[in-house]
C-alpha cells in the first residue's frame, strides 16, 4: 500500500485550510493554493524559515530554481515539525524572478498538480499561504513554472503542521553519530537502529540507506540493512540518510560524514583551481573541505582588481617563469599594481595567469585571478 495515496480527513483541517489557503492576487492573477486534507490535528509553530535558495548551496538552500525544474526539500525534522507530520502549513515567497511564472508546492513523490501555490510577474516579490502534504521522507516538492533559462528564488516559512492524534506513527530512526575520514582511508561502518509502535498490525519493516548530499561515487555494501559499510570515491562532505518503513509510514534520520583529501590531492587541486597554494593554504583547505572552499570563493566580496585581457596560449620565446615578461603577461601582478596607488617594492611570488584567459575583478573567481605577496 502506498501511504501517500491513503489519507483521511480529520478535525481541524477544513478550518485551517480556509484560514491558510485563501486566494491571493499577484498582479491581478488569482492564485489557487494546493490544499490536501491529510491529518486530524493542527499544531502551530513560531514562524520558521525552512528553505531559502538565496543562501549557500545545500539541500534546503541554493541555487535558484530554473524553469521546469522540480526540487525536493526536507521539512520534517526542521522548525519543530516532527517526522510524523502528515502535512505542513507554509508561507511561500518568490524573490527575483527573471520572468513571469508560478511555483507549485506539493508532496514529494507525487505527480505535479495543476494548481499553483503562487503566481508572479518578472522582477516582483510575491507571497502566498499553502498547505502541502509531506511526501517521501517528510519532503515537499517545488515545481518552477518558468520558461527555460529563467530562474527564481523561493523561501518556505513553516507556520504549522498536521499530525494524527492517534493511529500508526512512523518508526523512530537513529542513523548513528556523525563521522569523519581522512583519505586514503575511504570506508567506514554504519549501524542504524529504530523503534516503532508495532502498528499497523502485521507490519513488515524495511530499511534503506541513501545519499542526500555529497559528491558522486558512494556505495553501500548492504543498502537495505541497518548495518552496512559505506565507501567514498572522493573527498567531500556527505549527508547519509537511513529510512525505515513499517509498510504504511516511513521515518528517517541522517548523519554527516566529512571525508578530507590527502595533502597531495589538495596541492593538486589548488594547482588547478588557483595556480598554486599560498603558504599554509593547503592545510586550511584540506581541513575546510574542497567543495566548501569553492563555495566560499563564490560568496567572497569583490577584490577591486582591474580586469586583464587574455594573452596568447603559448608564451613567447624567452618569456619564462620569474621573468618580467612572464610576470606582466601571465600573472595577476599588473592587475594588483594597477589597483594599488603605491605598488609594493617587495620581492613577490606571482600567481600565474592561465594562458588564453583573462583575470576577473571578483574574488568569487579567485580560481583564475588570485595573487599573493611572498
Amino acid at each position: 500500500m502506498n501511504p501517500l495515496k491513503h489519507r483521511r480527513t480529520g478535525k481541524g483541517v477544513f478550518a485551517a485550510a480556509l484560514f491558510l489557503a485563501g486566494s491571493l492576487a499577484a498582479d491581478d492573477l488569482p492564485v489557487a493554493a494546493l490544499v490536501t486534507p491529510v491529518a486530524s490535528g493542527f499544531y502551530t509553530v513560531t514562524p520558521c524559515r525552512a528553505v531559502d535558495t538565496r543562501v549557500g548551496l545545500g539541500p534546503n538552500g541554493g541555487p535558484a530554481l530554473g524553469g521546469g525544474e522540480v526540487r525536493e526539500f526536507g521539512i520534517a525534522g526542521l522548525c519543530g515539525v516532527p517526522n510524523s507530520a502528515r502535512a505542513v502549513a507554509l508561507n511561500v515567497t518568490v524573490v527575483n524572478p527573471t520572468a513571469a511564472g508560478s511555483v507549485l508546492i506539493y508532496p514529494a513523490g507525487e505527480p505535479t498538480p495543476l494548481a499553483s501555490s503562487v503566481n508572479f510577474s518578472a522582477g516582483r516579490t510575491r507571497a502566498n499561504n499553502t498547505i502541502a502534504a509531506t511526501g517521501e521522507a517528510g519532503q515537499v516538492s517545488a515545481f518552477c513554472g518558468l520558461p527555460a533559462g529563467a530562474t527564481v528564488d523561493i523561501l518556505l516559512d513553516v507556520v504549522g503542521y498536521f499530525e494524527e492524534d492517534t493511529g500508526n506513527k512512523p518508526p523512530v530512526v537513529l542513523a548513528g553519530p556523525d563521522a569523519s575520514l581522512s583519505m586514503p582511508s575511504d570506508s567506514l561502518s554504519l549501524s542504524g537502529t529504530f523503534s516503532d509502535d508495532s502498528l499497523p498490525v502485521g507490519a513488515a519493516y524495511s530499511a534503506a540507506w541513501s545519499v542526500t548530499t555529497g559528491p558522486a561515487g558512494v556505495s553501500f555494501s548492504a543498502p537495505a540493512a541497518l548495518g552496512t559499510n559505506v565507501t567514498f570515491a572522493a573527498a567531500g562532505t556527505y549527508t547519509l540518510r537511513l529510512t525505515v518503513s513499517d509498510s504504511d509510514r516511513s521515518g528517517f534520520d541522517e548523519l554527516t560524514v566529512k571525508v578530507t583529501a590527502t595533502p597531495q590531492d589538495v596541492l593538486r587541486f589548488l594547482d588547478q583551481a588557483s595556480f598554486g597554494a599560498a603558504p599554509g593554504e593547503a592545510e586550511t583547505v584540506r581541513t575546510q573541505g574542497l567543495s566548501e572552499w569553492i563555495e566560499e570563493q563564490f560568496r567572497a566580496a569583490e577584490t577591486g582588481y582591474t580586469p586583464l585581457g587574455p594573452e596568447p596560449g603559448s608564451a613567447p620565446e624567452g618569456c619564462t617563469y620569474n621573468t618580467v615578461c612572464y610576470r606582466d603577461k601571465y600573472t595577476t601582478y599588473p592587475s594588483r599594481t594597477a589597483s594599488s596607488p603605491t605598488p609594493s617594492t617587495a620581492t613577490t611570488s606571482f600567481a600565474r595567469r592561465s594562458p588564453g584567459r583573462s583575470t576577473r575583478s571578483s574574488s568569487s573567481r579567485e580560481t583564475t585571478s588570485r595573487c599573493r605577496a611572498g
